[in-house]
């Protein structure tokens, strides 16, 4: 989602986050919001991923995630959009509960709720 920026996000046994930059790790509170969100949305991809993994599952049912691009500018709603098209072959669906009015043309299928 990055495109290389961040290398990775490591999870100590004390359960504090590090972001590596340029291969350093940095807490994660050093990072802007818009980052710390991204931080937060991949974390919850790879804890549903190793989920999968550990009970046997060939695949996950869905992923759900609410206000992910609330944060975020119009060039890292495009990355995470890709990101998400990159993974959804490896769920049945992808929910994603926004208010941004301007990301609906971006998806196959909208609820939309008033």
């Amino acid at each position: 989602i990055t495109k290389g920026k961040y290398q990775h996000i490591e999870v100590t046994n004390e359960f504090e986050f590090n972001i590596y930059d340029e291969g350093k790790a940095y807490p994660i509170e050093r990072f802007s919001g818009g980052e710390i969100d991204l931080a937060n949305l991949v974390l919850r991809i790879a804890i549903s991923k190793t989920l999968s993994e550990l009970s046997g599952a060939k695949q996950i049912g869905f992923l759900a995630f609410d206000e992910v691009f609330g944060s975020q500018d119009e060039n890292r709603r495009e990355e995470i959009m890709q990101a998400f098209l990159t993974i959804k072959e490896e769920y049945r669906q992808i929910f994603l509960i926004s208010h941004e009015v301007d990301i609906k043309e971006l998806f196959e299928y909208c609820v939309e709720i008033k």
